[in-house]
């Protein structure tokens, strides 16, 4: 009996300080793929095997408190974690901020997705995967020490971040707003329509920005100073389309890349549908360019599960030289809780 009271007393004492808290959604993603890789870079095989790989697998905690007077408080952390990972390695941090939302708006502040990154809307029918269009779009950022504002006016939609360097007061990046974001978005019934613009400092909270052939064989690319990106997508019965154009500009004039995009999808009744996408990047005056290429078939258990099957193909080229290749080729499934 005493035994069923202290139970009783302790599960009493947990609950009661749980109805005063927040709301709380636990959600996430496992996305993982099986298949073969064959990989080279400057003509020498770095991969050439099958793979069991984790695409941005991952898991969150959000929830909201009605602060009343139309105010509400807002929160959303998130980790990457890697099931195929065989160590204590496998997690990251994705975004992870706290906000306060109400007629004004929702102002955010903390680790986040830059609002160019954001505009690209639902272009990207690869996305996570290795089609990803960071391939050839600079500017998929996700930063720290950052203020984020979020606004609807209409069918238009307003994002700035401000991105403090947090120098050492005597030297550069002291300013409140060493780098930001901005975008615009325009959504009208199944069109989609975006414009966004990111200005880098090299004292950042991340840095001066890295260009879309960052890596290539090796080499480090840096030194991007701003970006600029167009998207545009509809959906059209049951069809998606989607077109991207990218611009960034390096410090030095030579490194400068233009990005162009095109997405498709369409749906085959029975949860069935095939998507195909190609991007490319250009850096013209040193001869160096990107190609990558996706098509995938896919099939939805439900609006949480689905499976699929995918070809990818990329290519980058300097000059007549392929300097990087890789092909991918397999099956994936996903699913949402």
């Amino acid at each position: 009996m005493k035994k069923n009271l202290i139970a009783l007393a302790v599960a009493g004492a947990i609950a009661a300080p749980a109805a005063a808290m927040a709301d709380a959604t636990v959600y996430g993603q496992v996305h993982l793929s099986y298949g073969a890789v064959d990989s080279e870079e400057l003509g020498v095989t770095v991969d050439d095997n099958i793979q069991l790989r984790s695409h941005a697998s991952r898991i969150g905690v959000k929830g909201s408190e009605d602060l009343g007077s139309g105010l509400a408080a807002n929160y959303g952390l998130e980790w990457g974690i890697n099931p195929d990972s065989n160590n204590n390695t496998g997690w990251s941090r994705r975004n992870q901020w706290i906000g306060l939302a109400g007629g004004f708006g929702e102002v955010r502040f903390g680790r986040h997705d830059t609002p160019l990154k954001m505009a690209q809307g639902k272009f990207d029918q690869f996305n996570d995967m290795d089609g990803d269009m960071l391939k050839t779009f600079a500017g998929e950022d996700r930063s720290d020490n950052t203020v984020t504002y979020l606004n609807n006016f209409g069918a238009f939609g307003v994002a700035v971040t401000l991105i403090p360097g947090e120098g050492d007061g005597t030297s550069t990046g002291d300013s409140f707003a060493d780098s930001w974001s901005a975008a615009v978005t325009y959504t009208a019934g199944p069109l989609f329509l975006s414009g966004a613009y990111t200005a880098y400092d090299d004292e950042s909270g991340f840095g001066s920005g890295s260009s879309a052939f960052d890596g290539v064989a090796g080499t480090t690319v840096t030194g991007v100073e701003d970006i600029f990106r167009l998207v545009a997508t509809y959906n059209w019965n049951q069809h998606a389309f989607g077109l991207a154009y990218g611009q960034e500009s390096n410090t030095v004039s030579a490194l400068d890349v233009m990005s162009v995009g095109a997405s498709w999808k369409m749906g085959l009744g029975g949860g069935n549908a095939v998507r195909a996408q190609w991007t490319y990047a250009e850096m013209d005056d040193m001869n160096l360019e990107r190609t990558v290429m996706d098509l995938g078939f896919d099939h939805a258990f439900s609006k949480k599960t689905s499976v699929y099957a995918v070809y990818h193909t990329e290519e980058t080229e300097f000059g007549n030289t392929t300097v990087e290749e890789m092909d991918f080729i397999g099956v994936g499934m996903l699913m949402k809780f």
